[in-house]
Formats: C-alpha cells, sequence, structure tokens
C-alpha cells in the first residue's frame, strides 16, 4: 500500500461513521483451516501430478498472486455468482472452473521477520528468497544488510524465461521482488531501472510505471525491450518479439490497469481495452517459443480495493483473477504432464467478514469501483452541487437511492457530502457510500489494512502434491526451487 494511502487509512478510521452490522466473525476462515488440519490428521494429499517418467521438472509454471485476497474475498465473489446463477443455499458456492477445484489445497502463514501483520514488499520477499524481511524492504535484510539474490536471477541462470506481470505497476512490491533489490519499496525509479537493465525479465507488463514513464519506456526500448500498449500491438507480439514491455495504464487508477469493473463495463459499451487474462494468455504464447518458462501474474488491485473498502470492486477483481486463471488451465489441459499451477496470496486485507445472508442484488447495483466515483464526484464537489445531484450519482454508479436510506442514513450521507464539499482531505462522501454498499450486502471490512490472517494455496499440475498441508510462507522458495530442479 502506498504510503499517502496509509495517511489516508488511519485519518479515515478516526471518521469513519458507524453503519456496520453485528456480523459472524470470519467463520469461512475457520472452517477452511480445520478441514485441512483433518485432512493432515487423517494423512490424505490430494495428488494431481501431471509428471509421468518422462517428465520429472514442469516446463512451464504459473504463479498467480492475488494482493490481499484472504479465503474470504474469494468466498465473497463465490456467493455472489451461486445468486447470480438462482443457485440452491444447499448446493456447494465453489467454482468448479477456476481454481477452487484445484486439487492441492495448502495454508499459508505470512507473517514477516518481526510483525504478525505484513507488507506486499516483506511477503513477496519471502515467497521468493525463502527469507524473512522487515516491512518495505525488497530483497534485503534491514538488520543483517544481506542483500538477496532475485528469483528471476536464478530462473535466468537455470533456463527458464521469466514473465512478470501485475494489474498494479511494473514496478509494484510483488513484482519488483521477482527481479529487483532495494531497502526502500517506494524507491520506484531506481527498482525501475533495475527491471529494464537487469536482463532477467522476457516478458513484463502492467499499468505503467509510478514516475518519470515517458523517460523509463524509452530507456526499456534502448535495452532492447518491444514495448507495446494496445490489445492489436499486444496480440501482435510473439517469441520473436521478446523482451517485451507492455503497458495499460488506465486513467483513472493510473499508474495501475483499470478495475475489473470498471474496464468490463466499458467493454459492454464497446471500448477494447487490454485485460489481465489478455496479458497471461499472451505472456504464455510468446514465453512458450524460448523452451521453458515461469510467468508471475499478480492480481493486486484486489489490495487496493479492500484497502478502500471497496467490497464490490474486490468482488470483481477476484473474477477477474478467475479469467486470468482460466488462461492458464487451458495451457494446462495442451500440456497437462509439463505444466504446475499455483495460486496464492501475499496477505490478507481488510479482515473480511461474511454475514449470515448475502444480499447479491446489491453488489450487482453497483456498477463503478470507488476510485472511478471519487473522480466523478469531485466535479460535484468543485461545483458546489446540491445534495440532489450527489444522491442522482449515487443511485446511478452505486446502486444507493435515497429512499433505500432511513432518515439517520440520509442525514450521515449528507453531512459527509457537505464536509467533503468543504474541501475535507478524504472523500467521506464516497467512504461512507462504500461502507453502506458493504452493509447493504451484510459483509463488513474491519478496516483498511492487512491482517495477519493465514491465506489459502491452490496447486494443480506437475508437482502440485508438494504445496499441500500448512506451512510458512518463506516454504514456497523451497518448493518451487526443488519441484523445478533450480541449482
Amino acid at each position: 500500500m502506498d504510503k499517502e494511502k496509509k495517511e489516508r487509512n488511519r485519518k479515515n478510521e478516526g471518521n469513519r461513521k458507524s453503519f456496520r452490522l453485528s456480523l459472524q466473525p470470519g467463520i469461512i476462515v475457520l472452517l477452511v483451516s480445520a478441514i485441512l488440519i483433518g485432512l493432515l490428521a487423517l494423512g490424505i494429499v490430494f495428488l494431481l501430478s501431471g509428471c509421468g517418467t518422462k517428465q520429472e521438472k514442469p516446463k512451464y509454471v504459473f504463479v498467480f498472486l492475488g494482493d490481499g485476497m484472504g479465503i474470504n474475498q474469494v468466498a465473497s465473489a463465490r456467493y455472489w455468482e451461486a445468486q447470480e446463477r438462482e443457485q440452491s443455499a444447499a448446493d456447494s458456492i465453489w467454482n468448479a472452473s477456476s481454481f477452487d477445484s484445484f486439487p492441492v489445497i495448502g495454508m499459508m502463514s505470512t507473517h514477516n521477520m518481526d510483525l504478525t501483520v505484513t507488507d506486499s514488499a516483506a511477503s513477496a520477499t519471502a515467497l521468493f528468497t525463502g527469507k524473512k524481511t522487515g516491512n518495505g524492504s525488497l530483497n534485503y535484510n534491514p538488520v543483517t544488510k544481506e542483500w538477496y539474490v532475485p528469483f528471476a536471477k536464478k530462473l535466468s541462470d537455470n533456463g527458464y524465461a521469466t514473465g512478470v506481470i501485475s494489474t498494479t505497476s511494473l514496478e509494484h512490491a510483488s513484482p519488483a521482488a521477482l527481479y529487483a533489490n532495494a531497502e526502500d519499496r517506494y524507491d520506484y525509479p531506481e527498482i525501475a531501472r533495475q527491471g529494464i537493465t537487469c536482463g532477467w525479465l522476457d516478458f513484463w507488463a502492467a499499468g505503467g510505471f509510478y514516475r518519470e514513464e515517458e523517460e523509463l519506456l524509452e530507456e526499456a526500448e534502448k535495452e532492447g525491450f518491444t514495448v507495446v500498449d494496445s490489445p492489436d500491438e499486444l496480440e501482435g507480439t510473439d517469441g520473436k518479439s521478446l523482451p517485451v514491455l507492455a503497458v495499460a495504464r488506465d486513467d483513472f487508477a493510473a499508474p495501475h490497469m483499470a478495475y475489473e469493473i470498471d474496464r468490463a463495463r466499458r467493454q459492454q459499451y464497446g471500448a477494447r481495452e487490454i485485460s489481465f487474462a489478455d496479458l497471461v494468455k499472451q505472456a504464455a504464447s510468446c514465453l512458450q517459443e524460448t523452451g521453458s518458462f515461469f510467468l508471475f501474474a499478480e492480481a493486486g488491485k484486489i489490495d487496493t480495493a479492500c484497502s478502500n473498502q471497496d467490497l464490490v470492486s474486490s468482488i470483481h477483481e477476484v473474477k477477474g483473477l478467475d479469467d486470468a486463471v482460466a488462461e492458464a488451465l487451458v495451457f494446462y489441459k495442451e500440456y497437462p504432464e509439463e505444466t504446475l499451477i499455483i495460486v496464492l496470496a501475499d496477505h490478507e486485507t481488510g479482515s473480511l467478514r461474511i454475514g449470515s445472508k448475502i444480499d447479491g442484488s446489491a453488489i450487482s447495483g453497483q456498477v463503478a469501483s470507488r476510485v472511478r466515483f471519487e473522480k466523478i464526484m469531485k466535479e460535484l464537489y468543485e461545483e458546489k452541487a446540491d445534495f440532489s445531484e450527489a444522491m442522482e450519482k449515487t443511485e446511478h454508479y452505486f446502486g444507493i437511492a435515497k429512499e433505500d436510506l432511513d432518515s439517520e442514513e440520509q442525514e450521515a450521507l449528507k453531512d459527509a457530502y457537505e464536509e467533503t464539499k468543504k474541501g475535507a482531505e478524504t472523500d467521506e462522501f464516497t467512504e461512507l457510500l462504500c461502507e453502506m454498499k458493504a452493509a447493504q450486502v451484510n459483509m463488513e471490512f474491519v478496516s483498511g489494512s492487512h491482517s495477519g490472517q493465514p491465506v489459502p494455496v491452490y496447486a494443480i499440475g506437475c508437482g502440485a502434491e508438494n504445496f499441500a498441508g500448512m506451512y510458512d510462507n518463506t516454504k514456497i522458495y523451497e518448493k518451487l526451487s526443488s519441484v523445478m530442479g533450480l541449482r
């Protein structure tokens, strides 16, 4: 999470008006944990190793990371999908066509070297070096002053082409952990230049660079990258285009990619934009021509949506991850004995709680992300527009009409609008709308921060059985190195 966002969350906690329901705490997390412990006690290990005697290690490895994605973030999307299908409440909610169906499930702790709650930099460092560090550090130990070798270097030394994709920025902490070293994860220009010059990245894609973008893209082209920024240019790449640098910046979310809720809505009206799934599909196609590859793909905006306490956008981001994983599954079905797919998270964000009865229609009523809505509302604030105009926008984009609210809620929303219109540091009006929307759905974010909850790991394919059980996040590095036969 950016420093500015952290500061906003601290301020928001003191100002937030309470419309929270009395919800059942983390039931699903506890159930999944109990199930996993029971399976381990019985000595049951789910096996789906496509590796035959001819193929001892995978040629093609996909690692998907849902930034901030705990089991309740996944479950919230599944409950909505089940209601959209008008499914019986007695039936399973899990998605048989996505990573829910993977035959191997593990559970991973996420703490860093000195705190229960990690940030993305420390977590990604643990995942891809097998070593702990402190929050804010990338492949660096602030206590011992030791630098850790980036995983992409190890992959390159072992003959694997490497792809790194994120729905956030190119130098965001999670993707940067694959290729860069930094004492401070926010040293964006330096991290970007390490990615450009390291020589370990064959396919690198995200929304764009945080700073100095034009200059950095020129540097990338000089270093031999094929730079693309449109669907047609992306589709035109192949193995001969490598290394590829693809940027898919969104005007509302820059330098990140668009929130899936916004991209999908624009697509309904004929707009054509690069999606997360498009990047995964094209990266696999290009990298396969090199012989063997490792593809890291981060659904990074699950975390930012949960940090914003924007429940509906977080649900759409999980669905965007589903679409990307579906592209990997198409690849897996063609090469089942040579492919390994892993889906995991770096940490959970928001301590999301799920209530006793979900209202899927309330989810469907929101058609814009909080980030986009705030920029739409900014015009009304500047024009000093009447509250009635704000409620028209609210009904259109959030599905919350004035008649949906009781008198106390209407008054609180009006007060928040007037405060924001006066020039409040944060958009208190949109913040309160997000809280009300979650309450309508019957879910709740306890905070806008990361939590210390363990997170699930899903695996299928060659060597997948190694990822069953309960373990620390540092074990992912050890398991990958072993399965892939990395020196």
